[in-house]
């Protein structure tokens, strides 16, 4: 681990995941303004502690380590949603008129690959 990960203590890095996890939920409430996708999004702060805490545990990762991609998966993620947020009024008025909008494949292609690289450059500077 380099000096940055260990910089912080895991209790610390606890409370980072949290944070990051709350983030998450505020970037969905500030895009969506929908208390129900809110809720939902709480799945993934789930699924990613279950993901992440597993396949580090399962591959020798210490709790910090683990903690750190985490953090830097749901701030990836929080990023990634303010990213659509200009997508959704084209959505809306797609669904009011009975179509369906999808995002060019560009630019969703795009935002993916921006919203991995950001993760595992964060990862890769903290660890």
């Amino acid at each position: 681990r380099s000096v940055q990960a260990e910089s912080l203590t895991t209790a610390q890095w606890w409370l980072v995941a949290l944070a990051t996890s709350a983030l998450l939920l505020a970037a969905v409430h500030f895009t969506f303004r929908n208390g129900k996708a809110t809720l939902l999004s709480l799945i993934a702060p789930a699924t990613g502690a279950v993901a992440v805490l597993g396949a580090s545990g399962l591959r020798g990762h210490g709790e910090v380590e683990a903690l750190v991609m985490f953090s830097a998966s749901m701030l990836a993620v929080a990023l990634l949603v303010l990213a659509l947020k200009p997508e959704l009024p084209r959505m809306k008025a797609a669904a009011r008129s009975g179509e369906t909008y999808e995002a060019p494949k560009w630019k969703t292609g795009l935002y993916g690959v921006l919203t991995v690289a950001f993760a595992v450059t964060v990862a890769f500077v903290l660890l």
